[in-house]
């Protein structure tokens, strides 16, 4: 297996760590979704925030 290239995750998304506030308005209002909304504004804006959600669970877990 080769070396890994150091500039391959640089394009990866670094976050902040949410707020207990954030997670907690974030969490609150999650919704479902059909397939047939995926990709409009609504679900990309929880899909966003979902990834910070998992971000921050991992980042507090890792601490």
């Amino acid at each position: 297996m080769g070396a890994m290239d150091p500039d391959a995750f640089d394009d990866l998304p670094c976050f902040e760590d949410l707020t207990p506030f954030e997670v907690e308005h974030f969490v609150k209002d999650l919704e479902e979704f059909q397939l047939e909304q995926v990709g409009d504004p609504r679900w990309l804006t929880q899909h966003e925030r979902v990834e910070k959600l998992n971000w921050t669970a991992h980042n507090q877990a890792s601490d």
